[in-house]
C-alpha cells in the first residue's frame, strides 16, 4: 500500500500498469495501485487437498462403482442386443425387413428428450426407479449400433453361413462362433461409443435416481455436503 502497509487484495481490473484492487472484507473500497509496487506472491507446493477432499465431500467409491457398473453392463448388453438385431437384418430374408430397418434408422431423427417421459413411465411401472438397472435397460438398443453392425455384417460372405448350416450348426452357434468374431472391428467401435455414452450420461440418471447412494460420478456434485 502507499503508506507502507501490506494487505491482501483482489484485483478487479488492470489498465496498463495501474490496477484496481478491492478488499474482500470491504468490497465497497477500491484502491488504485501501481503493479510495480506490488509484492508478487510466489508459492510452489503440491496441492494434495485437491485429491483428498473428494473423498471427504463425496462417497467417491460408491459413485465410482455405480458409474463403472452401469457403463460395463450397459455396454455388454448393448453389444449383444444390437449384434443380434443387425444379424437378423443383414443375413435373414423376411417380409418387411427393409421397412423395419428404415424404421430403426428413422428413430435417429427423434430427439432423446422427447422420449424421456415415456421411458420414465415404463421404468416406473417396472419398479426400476432408484435402481441402476433403470438407467441401463432403456438405452441398451441403439439405432446407431444396429446400423453400424448391420452395414459391417453385410460384408461377411453368406457362403460361410451356408457352410455352417450344412454342418448342422445352429443359428445361435453361427452367430456366436462366426458372425461375432468376424464383426470384432465394428463391435470395438460400438463399444467405444457405448462407453462414452454411458459414462458421460447425466440427464437420464438424474431423472431415474433420487437416492444419493445410487448416484453416478456425474451426479455427485448435486449432492455435495
Amino acid at each position: 500500500m502507499p503508506d507502507g502497509s501490506t494487505r491482501e487484495l483482489a484485483e478487479l481490473r488492470r489498465i496498463g500498469i495501474q490496477a484496481t484492487l478491492v478488499d474482500p472484507k470491504a468490497p465497497d473500497q477500491e484502491f488504485k495501485v501501481n503493479i510495480r509496487d506490488r509484492k508478487p506472491v510466489r508459492e510452489f507446493r503440491l496441492a494434495a487437498e485437491n485429491y483428498s477432499e473428494i473423498f471427504v465431500k463425496f462417497s467417491f467409491g460408491t459413485y465410482l462403482w455405480n458409474s463403472v457398473f452401469i457403463t460395463v453392463v450397459a455396454t455388454l448388453i448393448t453389444l449383444l442386443f444390437n449384434a443380434m438385431a443387425a444379424f437378423a437384418l443383414s443375413k435373414y430374408h423376411f417380409g418387411g425387413r427393409d421397412a423395419v430397418f428404415l424404421l430403426i434408422i428413422a428413430t435417429l431423427m427423434i430427439p432423446p428428450t422427447i422420449i424421456l417421459v415415456p421411458n420414465f413411465l415404463v421404468v416406473s411401472e417396472l419398479g426400476l426407479l432408484n435402481s441402476l438397472w433403470g438407467v441401463i435397460w432403456p438405452a441398451v438398443a441403439t439405432p446407431t449400433g444396429v446400423f453400424l453392425l448391420r452395414q459391417y455384417m453385410l460384408t461377411i460372405p453368406d457362403e460361410l453361413i451356408d457352410a455352417a448350416r450344412m454342418d448342422h450348426a445352429s443359428e445361435w452357434r453361427i452367430f456366436w462362433r462366426i458372425i461375432l468374431p468376424l464383426s470384432a472391428p465394428a463391435l470395438a467401435v460400438l463399444a467405444i461409443f457405448s462407453v462414452m455414452w454411458r459414462w458421460n450420461d447425466f440427464l437420464w440418471p438424474l431423472i431415474v435416481l433420487s437416492r444419493t447412494e445410487k448416484f453416478t460420478l456425474q451426479l455427485a456434485p448435486t449432492c455435495s455436503r
